[in-house]
């Protein structure tokens, strides 16, 4: 808790929010303290810009995410019919 500035009451709330379990799946256990890298990029923060309590998959997966900027959108459109995308993508790669 020290590390991301959070009381133990603080604490306490955040983990009840959600019965315990992780805000993003809310199928695990959330054992993870999440805040905004864009605001503080190493593991200490300034404790405001704490998000939530996630899982560990939850966890790694958005900074995974975050870490690749615009890969959610494509990966999004990929779901939706993934062939657009390869196709927009091919014709952007022989006008360069």
């Amino acid at each position: 808790m020290y590390k991301y500035r959070v009381s133990a009451p603080q604490y306490e709330a955040m983990l009840s929010r959600h019965g315990g379990l992780c805000w993003i799946c809310q199928d695990r256990k959330a054992t993870c303290v999440d805040h905004d890298h864009a605001c503080c990029p190493t593991e200490k923060t300034c404790g405001r810009c704490v998000r939530g309590m996630l899982c560990p998959r939850c966890n790694t997966v958005l900074n995974e995410v975050e870490a690749a900027e615009g890969w959610l959108k494509k990966a999004s459109a990929y779901l939706r019919g993934g062939d657009e995308i390869r196709v927009q993508s091919e014709a952007q790669r022989l006008r360069e």
